[in-house]
C-alpha cells in the first residue's frame, strides 16, 4: 500500500473557514500528485491491484484538494472497485468516504451526507471496524457535511466525539487537525450577547 508518508513531497494541509483542506504548499502537492500518477505505471502497480487502489485513493484525495473534482471522482471510483473485488472492506469504506467528500465539494451535500451516514451505520454494526480508525474518520466526514448545511452545533458535537477517540489513541497530529476544525465551527455559532 502507498501511504502519504511514502510521498517525498509536502502533502500536508490546513483548513479554511469552510473546513476545506488547503495544501500548505500547492506546488509540492502538485509534485506529489505527479509522483503518485507515475507510480500507477510501475510494474508493482500493474501486478498488485490493492497497491494500485491505494495509489488511486491518494490521487483522488489530492486531485480533490487541488480542485480537479471529476478526475478525483474517477480515481476514487476505480480504487473502490479494486478494494471491493479484494474484499478490503476497511479500505473500501475509507475511499467511499473520500468519494462522498468529493461530492460534497462539488455541491451535492445531500448525497454526500447520505453516503457518510450509510457508511457510519455499517461501521457501527461491525465491532472490528468500529474499533479501528474508520469510526472517527467518518464522524469527521459527517461533521463536515453538517457544517456545510449550517448545523454547527451538530458539527461540533461530532468533532468532539472524534477528538475524544483520537486523544484516547494519542494521535497528536490528528488531534491538532480536529482542534482546528472545532475552532472554525465555533466561530460560526451565534454569539450569546
Amino acid at each position: 500500500m502507498l501511504h502519504q508518508k511514502d510521498i517525498p513531497f509536502n502533502m500536508d494541509c490546513s483548513y479554511d473557514q469552510n473546513l476545506r483542506e488547503l495544501p500548505l504548499d500547492p506546488q509540492e502537492m502538485q509534485k506529489g500528485l505527479e509522483f503518485c500518477l507515475e507510480k500507477l505505471d510501475t510494474e508493482q502497480a500493474v501486478a498488485d491491484e490493492l497497491y494500485r487502489a491505494s495509489i488511486l485513493s491518494l490521487i483522488g484525495v489530492y486531485q480533490r484538494i487541488l480542485g480537479k473534482f471529476d478526475l478525483a471522482e474517477n480515481a476514487l471510483k476505480e480504487a473502490i472497485s479494486f478494494f471491493h473485488i479484494h474484499n478490503a472492506s476497511m479500505q473500501e469504506i475509507l475511499v467511499e468516504a473520500r468519494l462522498a467528500t468529493n461530492l460534497q465539494w462539488k455541491g451535492n451535500h445531500i448525497k454526500a451526507r447520505s453516503m457518510i451516514e450509510r457508511l457510519l451505520l455499517k461501521v457501527q454494526k461491525n465491532k472490528k471496524l468500529k474499533k479501528g480508525p474508520l469510526y472517527d474518520i467518518l464522524l469527521i466526514h459527517l461533521a463536515k457535511c453538517k457544517f456545510d448545511q449550517r448545523e454547527y452545533k451538530g458539527c461540533i458535537d461530532l468533532l468532539t466525539d472524534a477528538m475524544d477517540i483520537r486523544v484516547e489513541r494519542g494521535e497528536i497530529k490528528q488531534i491538532d487537525h480536529v482542534t482546528q476544525m472545532i475552532g472554525i465551527a465555533r466561530q460560526k455559532l451565534p454569539s450569546l450577547d
